[in-house]
């Protein structure tokens, strides 16, 4: 019971720190797109764990995240991207999603050596974790 309290504990800080970084609006920071990022830079990739309650639905699909990265490499925020024509997916999903996201790692300072000057203190990547359920079969990818 001890060990089940823990880990409620520590995925509701999670998801309390993915809530919490609604606000997607990067542009007062010095963010930066750089092309293909998250595929060459990523140290530690976390894939998301199927909630349980919509595998058992049959609740699958795609999420889409926009995440900022700091020079420490770290996640600091994993937030829905918004499509226009797809219907946006299951609150659960994202939830794992984000989850995972904000667990991923990059190379400190962007891939730049230390002793380089970099002008920008936060690059922004993309992610979109892909929720499959057929049959008896679960699949999460990464793309």
């Amino acid at each position: 019971m001890l060990q089940y309290l823990g880990i409620v504990f520590v995925l509701s800080c999670f998801a309390t720190r993915a809530t919490a970084q609604e606000n997607c609006d990067f542009s007062k920071l010095k963010a930066r797109y750089v092309a293909h990022f998250v595929e060459r830079m990523a140290v530690n990739k976390v894939t998301p764990t199927y909630p349980v309650a919509a595998k058992a639905k049959g609740i699958g699909g795609e999420v889409p995240l926009v995440i900022l990265v700091n020079k420490d490499g770290q996640v600091e925020q994993a937030c829905l991207r918004a499509r226009k024509q797809a219907k946006p997916p299951d609150s659960s999903l994202v939830a794992a999603a984000r989850l995972a996201a904000l667990q991923w790692t990059f190379q400190k300072n962007f891939g730049f050596p230390e002793n380089q000057q970099v002008r920008f203190d936060y690059v922004k990547g993309f992610l979109i974790f892909k929720f499959v359920s057929e049959g008896s079969e679960t699949k999460v990818a990464v793309r």
